[in-house]
């Protein structure tokens, strides 16, 4: 293992540690980090997204109704969050793991989720980094991107940000290490005896799947990860135009 990456395994181990002492509990439901919140711990007691509409001591009133920010109102007299119901489902697998472990406080690894979704976002980012440019460089960004301001707010609430830049940099990872598998491949065709003919042929595929998954992911987590996919295939379509020329001079090169 290089130094580098040992290093961000321990800044990032204290980094979120240090943001988990400052996670937000939401007693008040504002916008989308409050009812992310209790969309999470609702279903950790129950199978459906669609929350009970209970509006407590104010039962009695006419019309009373627990409808709060990010919610809307159902037919059948419950309500729902309006925003995509990933991250409200990573808090309740949390609560799951929460009910297992009988020595830790209620919610601990409800709140600690997102935290924990930071760290795997910079481990991601770091090996995306650290497959274009020197480990130490990389892991220089790694710690920059800790320590923005910006991404500690994500670190310390339940944003739908956070998986999106979980998905989508573990996705970019993926697409930079199969490229570079296949260039290697194509490279060394010696290593596949008759199957020269057919190198232009995505190496790997699986890899491939694998990240269109991970970057097709990204949508599911909010309606602005669509913005993000744009890019991704215009990129897709750029390396699609070009493999077929490319991959008959690599064949070119390779035969010599």
């Amino acid at each position: 293992i290089h130094p580098a990456t040992i290093a961000v395994i321990l800044f990032t181990t204290v980094i979120v540690l240090f943001n988990a002492t400052y996670v937000s509990e939401h007693v008040i439901n504002d916008r989308q980090p409050g009812a992310t919140l209790a969309a999470g711990r609702w279903l950790v007691d129950h199978p459906s997204i669609h929350e009970a509409n209970n509006p407590g001591p104010f039962a009695s009133v006419a019309g009373a109704s627990s409808y709060a920010f990010e919610h809307v109102a159902d037919d059948d007299g419950t309500i729902t969050v309006d925003f995509a119901h990933v991250m409200p489902v990573y808090l309740a697998v949390g609560g799951w793991i929460n009910d297992l472990v009988p020595f830790v406080a209620d919610d601990f690894f409800v709140l600690w989720t997102a935290p924990f979704l930071s760290a795997i976002g910079l481990l991601a980012f770091y090996a995306l980094s650290s497959r274009l440019m020197r480990a130490w460089y990389a892991a220089a960004a790694t710690a920059a991107l800790a320590v923005n301001m910006i991404f500690m707010v994500m670190s310390r609430d339940v944003y739908h940000e956070m998986p999106a830049f979980v998905f989508m940099m573990a996705g970019l990872w993926l697409i930079v290490d199969a490229r570079a598998f296949a260039s290697i491949a194509v490279l060394d065709p010696a290593a596949y005896g008759e199957q020269r003919s057919k190198l232009w042929i995505p190496i790997r595929p699986s890899r491939w799947i694998v990240a269109g998954l991970c970057v097709g992911a990204v949508a599911m987590t909010g309606v602005d990860g669509l913005m993000i996919l744009a890019p991704v295939a215009l990129y897709a379509a750029f390396e699609w135009a070009r493999s077929s020329d490319k991959a008959q001079v690599q064949l070119i090169d390779a035969s010599r």
